[in-house]
């Protein structure tokens, strides 16, 4: 079985801002299964909520919408996999207030190993 990294060499990286639709945390929170998938892909780097306010302790957290860093050949390439996401097709992202960005990382060594970074993901998201 090929590894993320073989699957994504040669690929240019992408932010990705996704705004959320209004009221589409509870849609978000039903799907957040369907991570792990796009992580072990290649296609998804890293990427998180985009919060309204830093996290504050005893607060639950007041999720925008998404960020992360894609691996794609083209930007066209990566917006047929954000449109495909389960995100997208059950109305949780706003797909017309997106932005898409090529860019250029001087380190793409993960800081967090991918088990470590969907431990810390899922527990932002379970947080109360």
């Amino acid at each position: 079985m090929a590894t993320a990294a073989a699957l994504t060499q040669g690929k240019k990286d992408w932010l990705v801002i996704l705004p959320d639709r209004e009221g589409a945390l509870d849609k978000r929170m039903e799907h957040f299964d369907e991570l792990p998938p796009k992580i072990e892909s290649g296609f998804m780097k890293v990427g998180g909520a985009l919060l309204e306010q830093p996290e504050k302790d005893g607060e639950s957290l007041k999720i925008e919408g998404s960020f992360m860093l894609v691996r794609a050949d083209t930007k066209e390439e990566a917006l047929d996999q954000l449109k495909a996401d389960i995100y997208t097709t059950s109305g949780v992202w706003d797909m017309e207030q997106m932005k898409i960005y090529p860019v250029g990382l001087t380190e793409t060594q993960p800081v967090l190993t991918e088990a470590d970074l969907l431990v810390q993901v899922k527990t932002a998201f379970i947080k109360p």
